[in-house]
């Protein structure tokens, strides 16, 4: 019959948390995913305020990427804003950012009366 102290090393290592997973993709993907929640979350809020004061949508959210970058929030607060978008995320960003400059233009083209443009 085991002792108590053994079955409390037993609980005890199986109780324990994994060591943290070593694919640096994943990590990488880690660090990504909570600057896309606040560059999302920022870019809603500005574009529901800009609708606020009859603006169209896309100029808030362009708003909110110059307070995310360096003209604000870098100058006011270095130290979060290297947290939250380390070196390491920025190229990241930078593709997914043209992809969805590249879906966007593609949608402002597919939106327009092209009959028009024909004269």
């Amino acid at each position: 019959m085991p002792t108590w102290s053994e079955v409390a090393a037993t609980a005890h290592a199986t109780t324990t948390l994994a060591a943290p997973p070593s694919d640096p993709n994943l990590q990488l993907m880690l660090r990504v995913f909570p600057a896309l929640v606040v560059i999302l979350a920022v870019a809603w809020a500005c574009g529901r305020l800009a609708l606020m004061v009859m603006q169209p949508r896309v100029l808030g959210e362009m708003v909110a990427g110059v307070l995310l970058g360096p003209t604000l929030f870098g100058a006011l607060f270095p130290d979060a804003q290297a947290a939250l978008f380390p070196q390491e995320v920025r190229p990241v960003l930078y593709v997914l950012s043209t992809i969805g400059l590249t879906l966007y233009m593609f949608l402002v083209g597919a939106g327009l009366d092209h009959s028009a443009l024909a004269g």
